[in-house]
């Protein structure tokens, strides 16, 4: 499946609500400086292509180097960050994957504690 890279007014329209239909969006927010951001990308690729037979499933990519100040609706500490949100509601819940307690040095999140989550809110 491929990783959509997404706009400041897609993610708007993602996180307010505007999006009508029902999905579930998974987003990886990178900065082109962070060296987890680059390592983990490989791995968040495959995670999508694991859910390539999902029609309800949609994953991003968000750089906050594009955006000096992120929505105030998004609400990240650094990253990566992984965030999952249903649309097709009016008021989305964005949910964060929680820091690892024991990050993996080269990709922050391991990646099978990404795919757990994601799980996590699927059919």
């Amino acid at each position: 499946m491929k990783v959509h890279r997404l706009s400041e007014k897609n993610l708007i329209q993602i996180v307010t609500g505007k999006t009508l239909k029902p999905a579930l969006c998974v987003i990886k927010f990178y900065s082109n400086g962070c060296s987890y951001c680059h390592n983990l990308k490989e791995h968040y690729q495959h995670i999508a292509d694991s859910f390539s037979d999902d029609p309800g499933m949609y994953f991003f990519a968000f750089n906050i180097d594009d955006v000096p100040e992120l929505p105030k609706q998004v609400s990240i500490n650094g990253v990566p960050t992984i965030c999952k949100i249903n649309t097709g509601v009016s008021r989305p819940v964005i949910q964060t994957l929680k820091d690892p307690s024991d990050p993996d040095g080269l990709t922050w999140y391991h990646p099978a504690d990404v795919l757990k989550f994601i799980k996590g809110s699927t059919k």
